[in-house]
């Protein structure tokens, strides 16, 4: 893992980008993990603020985003795992809140939202957002 500088938006981010397929000392490249909870918050609450949600409506600010989320190396592949919760105000004034983002199963979250149609829409746009930030943690192939 090697610390370096991710510039998303017009933002500059520090982040830990994978360099190689695990440590030195792990040559079979088992398992390793490294936390990057906070990084992957503040980067995806960047991406999130303007997005539209569907039904006219966009992200006005990212209430809170809570859980973990890590790089893992498995069997000398790396990867981004998270489980987290997004709760954000919308520009029409809702909330809209995505339960259950996990890293092994993006079709299976759960959202709140009056609005009919940003419930539907909505979480779509914050996986796909989610996905995005995600890969800027892992090297390029």
């Amino acid at each position: 893992l090697e610390s370096t500088r991710s510039h998303f938006g017009s933002r500059v981010f520090p982040c830990v980008v994978m360099t190689a397929a695990g440590s030195t000392w792990n040559k079979a490249g088992t398992w390793e993990e490294k936390d990057i909870t906070s990084k992957l918050k503040e980067k995806l609450s960047e991406a999130l603020v303007g997005r539209p949600m569907g039904d006219g409506t966009e992200v006005a600010s990212v209430t809170s985003i809570t859980g973990d989320s890590q790089i893992l190396v498995i069997r000398g592949k790396p990867r981004v795992g998270f489980e987290l919760v997004v709760k954000l105000k919308l520009s029409n004034g809702d909330t809209l809140t995505v339960k259950e983002l996990d890293s092994t199963d993006l079709e299976g979250f759960h959202a709140e939202c009056p609005n009919a149609k940003v419930k539907k829409e909505g979480p779509t746009e914050v996986v796909r957002v989610l996905q995005e930030v995600a890969a800027t943690f892992l090297p390029d192939e």
